[in-house]
């Protein structure tokens, strides 16, 4: 019976045991931060059917840390990293993460969040969440994975709030599915749709600031449903519901516009079938049909006359709540009737969207005036213009702006400071308006706030008639080719400032062909009768854009008359810039022979609007800022004396540890170089100081506003020739340390060990406060042995391992992409025995950890291969000295599984059972049959009775075949350590060792392995019933697999390895790669070690002295991180 092993599997551990900070403030209390995530609609997409946030999944966040006083809105460069990228899962009674998070006990946190938490290409910084290269599945009804944004959560504090954060997420794909009907029961004709194919569809693009953008590779999607379908009046899906990148379905840049082609069967009341094709373009006549924007799930309905070939749309576009949301007819026509131009009057008839900002002198604590981040709702009513619900001044300066109407296409992101407004003429028909006004509390009272509104589109007017004559016509239809018809309109600045800004458009997705504006009807004109093209005010709002004549890009203008029929007049457009806010006039004058165009430009009409903030209890408010102004007086006149746009950068530097060695370790500084450049890499600041301390602050005065780079250095003085004034290059940056030998590790034992950091810093009026970290330039690898055998044992370490990752060479400061210089090689390790004062052997007692070896090297790199660890250690008696531990150089052995190469030659052999693979036939010192399991065969290299477990055979000569077609021969099996054959008793089955021994007969089967015979019984392994017993060798009669066996051929190597000659047993030399346990908990094999790292390895030695079984142990793995410091 085969003894049962009762040990862990073998392996090596990786602790990362020193002190990790996943915070920028330190936490008084241990509060973990929860979620909320707030609940989700249900959808037609299947991939949302639910309520809550499904306890079964898991989402992504991300959180900056900003001290208290300070807000993202205004000092996000400023923010640290308080966590990244972590996985946030339900423990069965909160959301909270896997590895836990703590409030900071003062100041704020900003978070962004995504689900699912793994999403190809998605990366999540201070900019917000993007998207790269994200690509949807060309397979009608796939929705694959749905994924959520949440709008961001800044300033966020612990609160009373349990410390709970909530989460409120949006979808950011669309899902659209089509379905067709008839649009009234018919005897004459039915019809089966029998596939249903959709071309020009984007199925790649990127995500950033809450936009899809970059659109790339085209497909088509084919649906043949399982069962044709046979129309009625009753709706029928005919292409299933699908998940799509938000897009436009308007794609005028391209030949291949979205396109939807039906195959269908016709059959009509005398049984005759015909069949064929139709394509509708889901932009037509320059209308853009439902767009597939965010959170949508957009339903198409074909409503099919069963008694004519045409066919109708009308489509259904909403939020993630099926198909039942707000219905958008399209008539078969895309005529517009005119647009008209909105006063006073017209303005109060709809409500506009307002954004506000509060905050200090010099942009200090700006926060938002009304509840939400969206725009305010304002609305005209009995009392005037008001909103809900009503806020109320304080002493601080404000700015607003505003946008009409309040349903106007608003982009995300948008606030006080920029508005982002998307327009198309062929959706929109009303006017676009914007307003801007700033209000300083202290100075301008509390009146109401004046709006005026500003014209953000042009509109034309056309007017046809005759030059001269008695001529009359009647103008039939009238439309434009060649223009905009899509935009985005931004109002502000493009950086954060106070000021009103401009309007900017930038317009996309030119029609080149489009028949974009048009108008049908019927309109007299003459010499003395204008025809004005469009009802109403005779206006058509335009996005602002320069009409061009060129090759490129011909804007023309193109109408039919009744008395012309299908001649088309087509007249290109004289060059010209549209702008906001004007009305152009075109009176078109035909003659017989050419056509004059004037042009008149006129402007709008101002509209105001007012709005106010509510405030009560004046008199109180009046003394609180009275009292403020008087408090802060005194600093007012500081800020005043300072020089205009210049501020003080006060610089606290530390190496985020309190112990000290001399900063031999990296734990304090005898030098500190900092040097402050500007975006030329121009130095503007230096200052070299000896603090000879873990920490020091240093300040900088009137630096000059802007964004700055950082670089600080300490315990390293070769870059003092850099001064104020020289510029900051390759040399600089790409600084190396010096280089070391083979079998050498980097020595910081004069001046201590070089620090640095590499920061962007933006500084601002008043006091800047910047925090620099300093961390190594290097890691460190520390290797700790734990006795876990018994009391009686002690183990002896006399080296270690480790492969060839060592680099000759680093740098002093971080790179952005990882690289290490280019100088570098890979060397050995430093010696096991540091120096002469190191001792050659460490004793490690029962329950008392040693650590045996310690080294520092230069970050790495990502390796091809894994770093690897073995042990040189022996087991002795606990009683045993270091001075009675002897060694002795044997020849280590390779071990060959070639079996056919092995039966060809002569040599010396491992003889390992099949059955028991683990088990080798051996001959004990004494003598004596001991059959003993090992690992594997490497387990025996290097052992000191290796000898005894090494055979040779008088003879090998397998040339002859018997009768079942094994090869056999005759010879004697000799132990190599005692000289001794093997003998098989054929009458007892019992094994021994002798000098003559038993001639056996040897069979070889091909691929499977040998068996050894005397007379009628052959050579087997019987494990012993008894745990603690060596196997037994026996002679039996059954040919099994317990009589099969397996040869490994041993070379000997000509180098000599040193061995232990006295211990009871030698811890087998193998290497094991290092690993590590990643944030999800899944093992990692170590492939990077980067500065700052400590990579401590904890070995626990186990050994059975009964079974003679080694083990290691594993205990709990921690992952490396960058943050780590040396303890």
């Amino acid at each position: 019976m085969k003894i049962i092993r009762q040990m862990l599997p073998v392996a090596v551990i990786l602790m990362a045991v020193a002190c990790v900070k996943n915070e920028p403030g330190d936490h008084a209390e241990e509060r973990t931060i929860t979620w909320s995530p707030a609940p989700l609609r249900s959808s037609a997409n299947t991939k949302a059917e639910y309520t809550d946030f499904p306890t079964d999944r898991s989402f992504g966040a991300s959180a900056w840390y900003l001290p208290a006083g300070k807000k993202w809105a205004t000092d996000a460069d400023a923010a640290q990293g308080h966590f990244l990228n972590t996985e946030i899962i339900y423990n069965g009674s909160v959301w909270t993460s896997r590895i836990p998070q703590y409030w900071p006990s003062t100041g704020s946190l900003s978070i962004f969040a995504w689900a699912p938490f793994s999403v190809k290409g998605l990366k999540c910084d201070k900019g917000g969440i993007s998207i790269t290269g994200h690509t949807m599945q060309a397979t009608p009804g796939y929705e694959g994975t749905d994924i959520l944004v949440a709008d961001p959560m800044t300033d966020q504090s612990r609160g009373t709030d349990n410390g709970s954060i909530p989460v409120v997420f949006r979808h950011i794909l669309c899902s659209v599915r089509f379905t067709a009907k008839l649009s009234s029961a018919s005897e004459n004709r039915s019809y089966t749709i029998n596939q249903v194919d959709l071309s020009g569809i984007y199925t790649s693009a990127d995500f950033a600031d809450g936009d899809w953008s970059s659109w790339g590779t085209e497909a088509s999607y084919s649906y043949t449903p399982s069962e044709p379908v046979q129309l009625n009046t009753g709706e029928q899906v005919i292409f299933p519901r699908t998940m799509f990148i938000p897009q436009h379905t308007y794609q005028d840049t391209r030949a291949d516009r979205p396109r939807l082609t039906i195959h269908y069967t016709a059959t009509d009341s005398n049984s005759s079938i015909s069949s064929g094709q139709f394509d509708l373009y889901l932009y037509r006549k320059g209308t853009d049909l439902a767009a597939w924007g965010q959170g949508k799930a957009v339903t198409y309905c074909l409503s099919i006359n069963p008694e004519d070939d045409y066919i109708d749309f009308d489509a259904s576009a909403g939020g993630w709540q099926g198909e039942s949301g707000v219905d958008i007819s399209f008539e078969s026509t895309a005529t517009k009737a005119g647009n008209t131009l909105v006063g006073d009057a017209d303005l109060k008839q709809a409500p506009f969207g307002i954004f506000g900002y509060k905050y200090e002198s010099g942009g200090v604590n700006l926060s938002q005036v009304f509840e939400s981040s969206s725009a305010q709702k304002v609305e005209y009513g009995t009392s005037g213009w008001t909103y809900s619900p009503k806020r109320k001044w304080e002493a601080k300066l404000y700015i607003f702006r505003a946008f009409w109407p309040y349903d106007a296409e608003i982009n995300s992101g948008s606030d006080a400071m920029r508005l982002a407004i998307d327009y198309s003429t062929a959706r929109d028909s009303h006017d676009l308006m914007v307003s801007f006004n700033t209000r300083d509390r202290a100075n301008e009272g509390i009146a109401p706030v004046k709006m005026e509104f500003r014209h953000a589109l042009s509109a034309l007017r056309f007017q046809v008639k005759f030059k001269e004559g008695e001529e009359t016509d009647n103008l039939t239809k009238f439309y434009l080719k060649g223009i905009y018809p899509v935009g985005t309109m931004f109002y502000g600045n493009e950086t954060d400032t106070f000021e009103e800004g401009g309007i900017i458009w930038k317009t996309n997705m030119f029609d080149p062909d489009g028949e974009n504006l048009l108008w049908e009807g019927s309109k007299p004109f003459s010499a003395t009768e204008t025809a004005t093209v469009y009802d109403g005010d005779g206006l058509m709002f335009i996005i602002p854009q320069t009409l061009s004549a060129s090759t490129d890009r011909t804007a023309s203008l193109n109408f039919y008359t009744e008395k012309a029929g299908d001649a088309l007049h087509a007249y290109d457009f004289p060059k010209a810039t549209l702008l906001p806010g004007k009305i152009y006039t075109y009176t078109i004058s035909l003659d017989k022979s050419n056509i004059q165009i004037s042009v008149d430009i006129e402007d709008w009409n101002t509209i105001q609007s007012n709005t106010d903030i509510e405030m009560k209890i004046r008199a109180l408010i009046y003394i609180v800022l009275t009292a403020t102004l008087a408090a802060c007086s005194k600093e007012n006149r500081k800020e005043e004396e300072q020089q205009d746009g210049y501020g003080n950068v006060i610089l606290d530097v530390s190496t985020r540890t309190i112990s000290r060695s001399g900063a031999q370790d990296g734990d304090a500084m005898n030098a500190l170089r900092v040097w402050i450049a500007d975006g030329s890499g121009k130095i503007q600041y230096c200052r070299f100081i000896t603090p000879d301390q873990e920490a020091t602050s240093q300040e900088f005065k009137d630096v000059k506003r802007g964004v700055y780079t950082l670089y600080a250095a300490a315990n390293f003085t070769d870059l003092d020739t850099y001064t104020e004034g020289e510029t900051i290059n390759e040399a600089f940056t790409k600084r190396v340390l010096g280089t070391i030998e083979d079998g050498s590790a980097p020595d910081f034992s004069t001046g201590g060990m070089p620090l640095s950091i590499v920061k962007t810093i933006s500084v601002g009026p008043g006091d800047n406060r910047v925090s620099a970290s300093l961390k190594r330039c290097v890691g460190k690898i520390s290797i700790t042995v734990r006795n876990n055998i018994a009391q009686q044992t002690a183990v002896y370490v006399a080296g270690v391992g480790l492969s060839r990752h060592n680099p000759s060479a680093g740098y002093l400061f971080p790179q952005d992409d990882g690289t290490i210089p280019s100088v570098s090689q890979n060397v050995g390790f430093r010696d096991f025995k540091e120096d002469d004062s190191a001792p050659e052997l460490y004793k490690v007692s029962y329950g008392s950890p040693v650590q045996i070896y310690e080294t520092y090297l230069y970050e790495t790199g990502v390796a091809t291969d894994p770093f690897t660890f073995n042990l040189f250690a022996g087991i002795y008696d606990s009683a045993t000295e270091a001075k009675d531990v002897k060694f002795h150089k044997t020849h280590d052995h390779t071990f060959s599984k070639n079996l056919d190469a092995a039966l060809s030659t002569a040599g010396k052999f491992l003889l390992r059972s099949s059955e028991s693979s683990t088990w080798y036939i051996g001959n004990s010192a004494e003598g004596a049959i001991q059959p003993r399991e090992f690992d594997s065969d490497m387990e025996l290299n290097g052992h000191s009775l290796i000898h005894n477990y090494l055979w040779t055979f008088d003879n090998i000569d397998f040339t002859k075949k018997n009768e079942d077609g094994e090869y056999e021969m005759t010879t004697r099996i000799t132990n190599v350590g005692t000289g001794l054959k093997l003998v098989l008793d054929s009458n007892t089955g019992a094994t021994s060792m002798g000098s003559e021994g038993t001639e056996f007969t040897i069979y070889y089967i091909p691929d499977s392995g040998l068996r050894f015979k005397n007379e009628d019984k052959y050579l087997a392994i019987a494990a012993s019933n008894s745990i603690g017993q060596n196997a037994v060798l026996v002679g039996k009669p059954a040919k099994d697999n317990a009589s099969l066996w397996l040869f490994r051929l041993a070379t000997e190597n000509s180098e000599d390895i040193r061995h232990f000659a006295n211990c009871e047993y030698e811890v087998p030399r193998v290497d094991r790669p290092v690993n590590y346990l990643d944030k999800y908990g899944n093992s990692q094999t170590l492939k990077q070690i980067s500065r700052n790292d400590h990579i401590n390895i904890v070995v626990n030695i186990f050994y059975n002295r009964e079974l003679g079984d080694f083990e290691y142990s594993v205990e709990g793995w921690e992952k490396k991180d960058n943050e780590t410091t040396f303890d």
